[in-house]
């Protein structure tokens, strides 16, 4: 008798536990809850640009150093990497990135105009790619880049002839 009420108290616990498997297997819920309304600003990266200037000019054939200033935010202190990306099918200069060093919040971009870079005014866009607790981040800001004429270089005075 008291093997037979032990096999049967241990079926049922092998039902109970079949069941606890069953209610606490994954599904999907909907949940309905209300709160007080709230805004949720969400930052495209760990830092801000500061100290930027709105607008850059360069002649053709020469360069001009871009100083670059931004605040560092929600503890990020790892490499920065700062690039400027020309419009789409814009030719004829030469744009390096430059990395930033840990802690560290100022950077400086070189461009250099080809001599054949059309004149007027570009709008480039300042880029820090940077990777914020595994995600990679970009933060992009537009630049106004102004390219003049290269001065024409005067031809030396021509000798009056003889005649």
């Amino acid at each position: 008798a008291r093997k037979k009420a032990a096999d049967e108290a241990k079926a049922r616990a092998a039902e109970l536990l079949k069941q606890a498997e069953a209610r606490n297997a994954p599904r999907d819920l909907r949940l309905a809850a209300y709160s007080a309304p709230f805004v949720l600003d969400i930052a495209p990266a760990p830092l801000l640009f500061k100290e930027v200037p709105p607008e850059l000019q360069v002649s053709q054939g020469g360069q001009t150093e871009i100083p670059v200033g931004f605040e560092r935010r929600f503890g990020f202190a790892e490499n920065v990497e700062l690039s400027l990306v020309p419009p789409k099918d814009l030719k004829g200069f030469e744009l390096a990135p430059v990395a930033v060093a840990k802690d560290e919040s100022r950077g400086s971009l070189i461009i250099r105009a080809a001599a054949d870079a059309p004149v007027g005014e570009h709008l480039f866009s300042l880029v820090a790619k940077v990777i914020f607790n595994g995600v990679a981040c970009d933060l992009q800001q537009p630049l106004k880049v102004v390219v003049v004429a290269a001065a024409a270089t005067p031809s030396p005075p021509v000798a009056p002839s003889g005649q």
